[in-house]
């Protein structure tokens, strides 16, 4: 159909075209599908944040042990200490203040007062075991976010580990 110039469009008003509210029950399927996916949703933010605080453990428990490899490296001993709060200064170089080989203090997120500090135990090398460390993180942690490290099946207390023998673990 061709349409004249000059020729204006039917005036129709908008109201007949479109119906006017939606029923009790349409606003009560909305209702429940927004409620569904909200639950949906919310259901796996708080396991996405411990997985997440986890994970940061993780890196920190690396970033530690890291630098206890580098102070190894510099002095052809690890630094000595019985649940010693890991801190900078434990891994400063002795024979240069100036160099430590941990730039910053790892807070653990899983801690609520960001108060707990990671700690770092060496073991002197005897006739029969060679010298280890273990760095233990502040932090609990659920169990179910502890899957992928060794030993999680049988963990109680939701601590993680590093041995510099063995890697990370959980007790």
């Amino acid at each position: 159909m061709a349409l004249s110039v000059g020729r204006p469009w039917p005036k129709r008003p908008i109201l007949e075209t479109i119906e006017q509210g939606v029923t009790l029950w349409e606003l009560l399927v909305v209702a429940s599908i927004l409620s569904v996916l909200a639950l949906i949703v919310g259901s796996n933010l708080p396991s996405a944040r411990q997985q997440a605080q986890v994970s940061a453990c993780e890196t920190n428990i690396r970033a530690i042990a890291t630098a206890a490899e580098q102070y190894y490296s510099a002095v052809q001993t690890y630094p000595t200490g019985t649940a010693a709060a890991v801190t900078t200064t434990l891994f400063q170089n002795p024979n240069e203040t100036s160099v430590t080989y941990l730039g910053t203090q790892p807070v653990d997120p899983a801690d609520p007062t960001q108060t707990g500090t990671y700690k770092y135990t060496y073991t002197a090398p005897t006739a029969t075991v060679a010298g280890f460390y273990v760095i233990s993180c502040p932090g609990i942690h659920p169990k179910e976010t502890l899957s992928a490290i060794p030993g999680a099946s049988s963990e109680t207390s939701g601590q993680i580990y590093l041995n510099s023998q063995s890697n990370l673990y959980t007790q």
